[in-house]
């Protein structure tokens, strides 16, 4: 018999693909995974490679993150309890040229659709709040210090109002199922 010494090399642990998963939506107030995961042009997870997360609504706990052993690196999305909205999140290697930042979205609370909106304005010393496409909803809305709720909106479009005076400088917060949606500031007519 023989005995013949191998030599084994690693693979190499240069990145090339970055894969990016995260939920499609999150409660105002709540922390969520971003889970980045990097390999090389084999399909191996590459270990030490620096991944950078940003977000546009509430803030990333860690703007980067080292991949393990696996190749994965988690960032955690934090956002406020006043926080609304399509936070887009971006992930990238930034020492990495080559590999495209992955982007996705995340909606925080409640995202209105084409058909949402609300609006407030003013006529007579009252403040009008205007709420479209949110039949069923409670709706509050902070005018100057005062508080307007209506628990159910009754029908797809609805007007709110309540007496301030005329001209005052006021800012009216509009919330939607407790999630502020607009904040509007004008000056009663």
């Amino acid at each position: 018999s023989v005995t013949q010494t191998l030599p084994y090399a690693p693979g190499t642990t240069t990145a090339d693909a970055l894969a990016v998963a995260t939920v499609g939506a999150i409660t105002p107030g709540t922390t969520t995974n971003v889970v980045a995961t990097v390999t090389d042009a084999a399909g191996n997870a590459v270990e030490g490679a620096v991944v950078s997360f940003t977000t546009t609504i509430g803030f990333m706990a860690q703007a980067t993150v080292t991949t393990d052993a696996n190749g994965v690196a988690v960032g955690k999305l934090v956002t406020a309890p006043n926080d609304n909205g399509a936070s887009t999140v971006v992930v990238s290697i930034p020492a990495d040229d080559d590999i495209s930042a992955v982007t996705q979205t995340v909606n925080v609370g409640t995202v209105a659709s084409a058909d949402q909106k609300v609006n407030a304005g003013s006529f007579k010393g009252y403040v009008a709040v205007y709420a479209k496409g949110y039949e069923g909803s409670r709706l509050s809305a902070k005018i100057g210090n005062d508080w307007v709720i209506v628990p159910a909106l009754a029908s797809g479009f609805e007007r709110v109002t309540d007496f301030t005076g005329a001209g005052v400088d006021i800012e009216v917060q509009i919330w939607i199922d407790r999630v502020l949606i607009e904040t509007i500031p004008l000056t009663t007519k």
